[in-house]
Order: structure tokens, then sequence, then C-alpha cells
């Protein structure tokens, strides 16, 4: 929960968005800089529609969709560019935990 408020704070963006981010809509950005410790993503946000646009996050939020992706791939996920990037149902309890999951 925390990768998501953060995601929705320093964005911008509606609840209603996130369902649908993929890993693909998201493009890290490096920064040797102390701006921005470890960097920030770019998000783009309702890919494909006449409403797309472009978000940013903070250095804090981006440090959290790190730590939340490493944890579901230490959990064996196989993350991919179509993968989602904030899944409603992971159960870590279960070793048929990735099976016939959608989001």
């Amino acid at each position: 929960m925390r990768a998501v408020i953060l995601l929705l704070a320093s964005t911008g963006m509606r609840v209603g968005a996130i369902p649908e981010l993929r890993l693909r809509n998201l493009d890290r950005i490096e920064s040797d800089e102390s701006n921005y410790p470890g960097g920030i993503c770019k998000i783009t946000v309702y890919e494909g529609f006449k409403d797309e646009y472009v978000t940013f996050t903070t250095p804090k939020c981006s440090k959290a969709i790190d730590e939340y992706l490493n944890m579901r791939i230490r959990y064996g996920e196989k993350l991919t560019q179509d993968s989602f990037l904030i899944r409603e149902q992971f159960d870590l309890t279960t070793s048929f935990r990735y099976q016939n999951v959608s989001k």
C-alpha cells in the first residue's frame, strides 16, 4: 500500500488509473544530482487513450515502487513489460499464488 499511496500523492493521478498501469508505462530517470537521489520515474497514464498524459514521481515514490517490484520478484513472479505495475491479488502464503491472476 505504501507504493500506491506515494504514487497517488506524488503524481496526482486518479485511483482509477492505477489498475491499468503496466511496467511499460514506467520510465526511470536516473540522476547523479543531489536533487533526485536514486532518480525519479516518468509515468504514462491512460496509454493509448485521448486522455493520455505524462506525470512524474518523487524520488521517495520511485524507491517505494522499486521495493514493491523487488518483493514480487523475490516471491517468484516473472515481471515483463506487460506486467501490471500494481497487483490487486498477491497472496504470499500459497504456492499457487501466480496461477490465474489477472491483476
